[in-house]
């Protein structure tokens, strides 16, 4: 308002927040207009609470972010799980057809373990129900665990079991 007065020259709908000691944070969308009165320099004030917009703005933001996720999360699990079925019957032939005890045998339940591990982790990114983010080196990257409805703690539940 004072630089409307100032400047006689009116603002049109500048966005603010406020904090209130009643309602807390509010969004305001505010405008000014000068105009003479009486031979007077008066200002219309407009002020608009622009919370609820805000909140809705920023949920639909959000919502757009997690269907991205999801979409992409759905067509990498698609292209990653064909070869990785592959891999993982070829293992279970070589480990069937390698005799107990052979060093080979360790390296090929290796590739299979591993193999699990990935699809694992397709799984995760199928269940993905939420848009959550993490820190990686110096930007953020969706936090799988975070955002997945499947929680796997250890990655190789069945290495002891062999």
């Amino acid at each position: 308002m004072n630089d409307t007065f100032e400047n006689t020259k009116g603002h049109f709908q500048v966005e603010t927040s406020m904090t209130f000691k009643s309602i807390g944070r509010r969004h305001l969308r505010i405008t000014t207009q000068p105009f003479q009165l009486q031979k007077r320099t008066a200002v219309l004030l407009s002020i608009e609470d622009i919370t609820n917009a805000k909140n809705y703005e920023r949920a639909k933001i959000e919502k757009e972010k997690l269907t991205a996720v999801i979409r992409t999360a759905g067509a990498i699990c698609h292209e990653i799980n064909q070869p990785l079925m592959v891999i993982l019957g070829f293992s279970e032939l070589l480990i069937d057809e390698i005799a107990d005890g052979q060093i080979q045998e360790e390296n090929v339940k290796e590739i299979r373990d591993q193999a699990q591990r990935l699809a694992e982790i397709t799984n995760k990114l199928m269940a993905i129900t939420q848009y959550k983010t993490k820190m990686y080196l110096s930007s953020e990257i969706l936090d799988l665990d975070a955002a997945s409805s499947i929680n796997i703690s250890d990655p190789n539940p069945d290495k002891e079991k062999e």
